[in-house]
């Protein structure tokens, strides 16, 4: 399909299926593939990691893709039974590649190479294990959908619901500090702060690509025991803009490129007062729990010390 004869979405759209079957591959719910689509038109993309190569798994990230308004005229994909059998399933006019000739597909495949290498700098960034690659994959996608291009080409999510995306620009693996869901509050103190220290995980959308104000957050605290226990027993949890303000002020130089590194002295104070507590605690100890990027650490060490923090004070 020719990207010219698309003009607004659901015109012409294509998939294909990302592997990570591998034991140290998968996610951190046993995901081992993805289901990558795509718009040409608006270059809307959507990534569905999911945990087996079925049917039923790829019509239900097709139905994710579309929504129940969208009209797809043309979905096109190699041969993959479980992308023959979706496209069935969800009635779509289905065409398919020519077998072993990588160049009539190649638009997605480039943009598969895209999301793989977009998913594998995110958690790079954040410091996170790889078994979180379902989440940053998601993140990156909708990063990549609300990134603004210029005048004449707008952002993908500008092009399909005709509107800038209103949400807050947070980079993944951020601290945050969150009013808890009710699960969550029945495990803290009765007279605990009304907003605890999390990390961000991007935004939670619904079918057809809405977002209605959610957040997706973990606690903090769950990720100390993350290097002992198994990363699917670190609950996430899905808020509104419950997320402080206070936040919103710290990543206000992140809004328009949310990978701007160095990061600017307030907002590296924030991250340490979150991640590491310095102060009366073992530093060895804290990081073994945790994955910290090299550079971000030497930010942090030399903010404690240009501020004179007690830990550093009269150490020569």
């Amino acid at each position: 399909p020719q990207e010219d004869a698309a003009a607004s979405f659901g015109d012409k759209c294509t998939a294909d299926t990302l592997f990570a079957k591998g034991e140290h591959s998968q996610g951190r719910c046993g995901e081992k593939y993805a289901v990558v689509i795509l718009d040409l038109a608006t270059d809307w993309v959507t990534c569905a990691p999911v945990c087996e190569r079925s049917g039923r798994d790829a019509e239900e990230a097709l139905r994710m893709f579309a929504g129940t308004d969208a009209e797809i005229k043309s979905f096109y994909s190699d041969n993959a039974n479980e992308l023959r059998d979706a496209a069935k399933s969800v009635k779509w006019c289905h065409t398919t590649n020519t077998p072993f000739v990588s160049c009539t597909s190649g638009g997605v495949e480039r943009r598969i190479r895209h999301v793989e290498e977009g998913t594998r700098t995110v958690l790079a960034r954040a410091g996170f294990p790889h078994r979180w690659w379902p989440h940053a994959s998601r993140y990156f996608c909708h990063a990549s959908n609300i990134r603004e291009r210029d005048d004449e080409h707008p952002s993908a999510w500008e092009a399909r619901h005709h509107a800038p995306f209103s949400g807050m620009l947070i980079s993944f693996g951020a601290a945050v500090r969150f009013a808890p869901p009710t699960p969550l509050k029945k495990k803290l103190p009765k007279f605990g702060p009304n907003a605890v220290p999390g990390v961000f995980l991007g935004w939670n959308l619904h079918p057809g690509g809405r977002w209605t104000g959610e957040y997706l957050v973990a606690y903090w605290p769950d990720f100390q025991d993350m290097g002992s226990s198994k990363p699917a027993r670190v609950a996430v949890h899905c808020v509104r803009e419950d997320i402080l303000e206070e936040l919103h002020a710290h990543n206000a130089d992140d809004a328009k490129d949310m990978t701007t590194l160095p990061r600017t002295p307030e907002c590296l104070k924030y991250i340490l007062k979150v991640h590491l507590r310095v102060d009366r605690q073992n530093m060895a100890k804290v990081l073994r729990q945790l994955t910290v990027r090299p550079f971000v650490l030497l930010q942090l060490l030399y903010f404690l010390i240009e501020h004179n923090h007690e830990v550093f004070r009269n150490k020569g």
